[in-house]
């Protein structure tokens, strides 16, 4: 990854997390915090490819070990849900849209919606607002990256 690409998705982070600010959402570079929750999910599911860079991780988990929930980088999107085994990595570019709605068992859940299937990420949360929140976050994340 070359210096104008790492600047480009410093940028692009920048931008977001001066727009977003939800709880358990975290944006790397931003502080500490967020830096030992990037590097928990990374350690526990999300096995970054050599040019990726992780951009937004989302703690779903009760006590904040950041071992369930989702790592955003710049091409792909690596979700674990709570009491699942795999890890799922999902392209940018095989998602078409991205949408929050009730799930069969699990309250409101946001879907990663792919031309055969649909991709639950189980929330943390049940607040409506927030989840709202994210489902825009990963939208515009995908925009500003030039993936829609």
């Amino acid at each position: 990854m070359d210096k104008m690409e790492l600047k480009f998705i410093a940028d692009t982070i920048s931008k977001l997390h001066t727009k977003y600010d939800i709880r358990d959402i975290h944006f790397f570079g931003t502080n500490n915090k967020a830096m030992k929750k990037i590097a928990s999910a990374c350690d526990a599911y999300a096995k970054l490819g050599n040019d990726e860079a992780p951009m937004i991780c989302y703690d779903a988990t009760f006590f904040g070990s950041a071992t369930d929930g989702f790592v955003m980088t710049n091409e792909n999107i690596y979700i674990h849900n709570r009491v699942e085994d795999n890890t799922l990595k999902v392209p940018y570019t095989d998602i078409t849209d991205v949408i929050y709605e009730e799930t069969d068992s699990d309250g409101l859940g946001i879907y990663l919606i792919l031309p055969m299937k649909r991709i639950l990420i189980k929330m943390g949360t049940t607040r409506e607002n927030e989840i709202k929140s994210i489902t825009e976050l990963i939208k515009e994340t995908r925009a500003l990256l030039h993936y829609v």
